[in-house]
Order: structure tokens, then C-alpha cells, then sequence
């Protein structure tokens, strides 16, 4: 599964194990070009506890709505350890 989804804590229970399953996926193409392959996706999640969110994943990064939260991620970790290091 999609590391995005994987690593989604749920800010209504907290867990982020395994926890949220996509109930929809849709594939978007931002360029309107019909001969190209989509250029990103949105999952629409539920968490075990019920409570909602959607990942969209396109060309320009990951963004998330409702009740998950990647804060815990192992790329949000790295991005505050390379800052670290340039500073």
C-alpha cells in the first residue's frame, strides 16, 4: 500500500498501524491531456474508528484532509533532520 496511507497517524483515535483502508481511488489528470497517463490520484480512507480522510498524490507532492495526520512519517523526519543539517 501507499506509504502515504501507511504512515497516516488518525487524529480521532491515534493509531497508525495499519489502521485506514481506501474505500475509493480516483485517478486525476491535471494536464486535461487525454493521451497522457494521470498525473495524480486521491484515496478517499476510513480509519478501523471510522473517522475520514482523503490523500491526494499528484506531481506536486502529497497533501491530506480529515482526520490523518503524517507528522510521525519517516519523510516528514528526514526533512527536519536535513534542515538540522543545514543549519
Amino acid at each position: 500500500m501507499v506509504e502515504a496511507i501507511n504512515q497516516g497517524r488518525c487524529t480521532d483515535c491515534g493509531h497508525s498501524d495499519d489502521n485506514f483502508r481506501v474505500t475509493t481511488r480516483t485517478y486525476h489528470d491535471h494536464d486535461n491531456d487525454p493521451e497522457e497517463e494521470p498525473t495524480g490520484i486521491t484515496r478517499e480512507l476510513e480509519c478501523d474508528c471510522g473517522a475520514e480522510a482523503t490523500v491526494n498524490i499528484s506531481e506536486e507532492g502529497l497533501t491530506a484532509e480529515g482526520s490523518i495526520s503524517h507528522e510521525d512519517a519517516s519523510w516528514t523526519d528526514e526533512e527536519e533532520d536535513s534542515d538540522e543539517e543545514e543549519a
